[in-house]
């Protein structure tokens, strides 16, 4: 004990001979965000919010009597306990007793089932490691999902065990830095995220564009691979990953064509028209007015991300459409003018559906 307290006197002699100045900065910073925390509750409307609401920093939070409650992430409960505030905004969200808010922006926490779509960022142990956050393979540590060799169709399907002439030949499946769709499997608690990708709708993606946009505008949906219209003849295919990546592609792109109909869902019962043969799948054949399409589709998917719009179904149609509509060429989408008209449509679409 003695010695420490040495030390620490010789720390403060050697900082006063050096004239710094020793501030406690993580105290300071907590006294600050609870300072700022009760002055934003003081200020804060007399209105009480119940489960649903949207809520900001302060805003007190109904919850009946003070036992009957357990407070949840994004919840403070006041010194004097006269009411429980929310500290993120955010939506109200009630459990049984459970009182949570759930921030409108956070980062993507997987879950069992979601489709996802990354970049294989490293190859080895009979596991891909694929990447579930944008920019380039392996740039964002942390945000990775395992892909076993057990958890993929072999080529031709062949039911069997996997051997080793099959992991020297992982990068025949897959190899660095190509765009994969799979499921999420099993979520482990040391936080690794299995993925597998078995069923006929999920391999790599061919042809087409990556794009990342925030994760919590892709919504819960029923339908992750939409299809836009371009004619009778003309489509494009978007594949919606719920962490956030996108991928706009030309319908040779997906790995649906190789399949029997009885393998994939209601959704892709005609992905394969267009995408027969070897080269439908590398893009072979591609015409000019396909690229053109997907460009359009690619910037307008680009554009509500920019603007925090959800992505749906409905809502990249119509941005398509409008753009068509208006005659804007894929390089102008992101121009000014089309995205107040994108903001004025989506805010038409809205109060039609209330």
């Amino acid at each position: 004990g003695g010695q420490q307290a040495d030390e620490a006197d010789a720390g403060v002699i050697m900082a006063l001979a050096m004239n710094v100045t020793i501030h406690p900065v993580k105290r300071k910073r907590e006294d600050a965000l609870v300072s700022t925390f009760e002055s934003l509750s003081e200020a804060s409307p007399s209105r009480v919010y119940r489960h649903g609401d949207l809520v900001s920093v302060g805003d007190a939070i109904q919850v009946g009597d003070q036992g009957s409650f357990l407070r949840g992430h994004g919840t403070r409960v006041t010194e004097d306990n006269a009411a429980l505030r929310a500290t993120v905004c955010g939506t109200v969200e009630r459990v049984n007793r459970l009182v949570t808010v759930r921030p409108v922006r956070q980062q993507y926490q997987a879950e069992v089932g979601d489709v996802v779509v990354g970049t294989v960022c490293e190859i080895g142990g009979k596991r891909w490691k694929v990447s579930l956050k944008g920019g380039r393979a392996g740039q964002h540590a942390g945000a990775e999902g395992v892909l076993h060799l057990s958890a993929v169709n072999l080529p031709g399907n062949a039911q069997r065990r996997r051997t080793w002439e099959d992991e020297l030949n992982m990068r025949n499946v897959f190899a660095e830095g190509d765009a994969v769709c799979c499921e999420v499997q099993q979520l482990h608690s040391d936080g690794t995220v299995a993925l597998h990708a078995r069923s006929a709708k999920y391999g790599k993606l061919l042809s087409g564009h990556l794009v990342c946009v925030p994760s919590f505008l892709v919504k819960r949906q029923k339908q992750n691979f939409l299809e836009v219209e371009f004619g009778e003849s003309s489509a494009v295919r978007v594949v919606l990953g719920y962490n956030g990546l996108v991928w706009v592609c030309h319908p040779g792109g997906l790995p649906l064509q190789k399949q029997g109909a009885g393998d994939i869902d209601s959704e892709d019962d005609d992905a394969s028209e267009g995408g027969e043969g070897e080269d439908g799948g590398h893009g072979g054949g591609v015409d000019s007015s396909s690229l053109y399409n997907l460009s359009l589709v690619r910037n307008v998917v680009s554009a509500l991300g920019r603007l925090m719009l959800p992505l749906t179904q409905e809502t990249i149609s119509q941005g398509v459409g409008l753009a068509r509509e208006l005659g804007v060429e894929p390089g102008a989408v992101a121009h000014g003018d089309f995205l107040d008209r994108l903001v004025e449509q989506e805010a038409m679409r809205r109060v039609a559906v209330e």
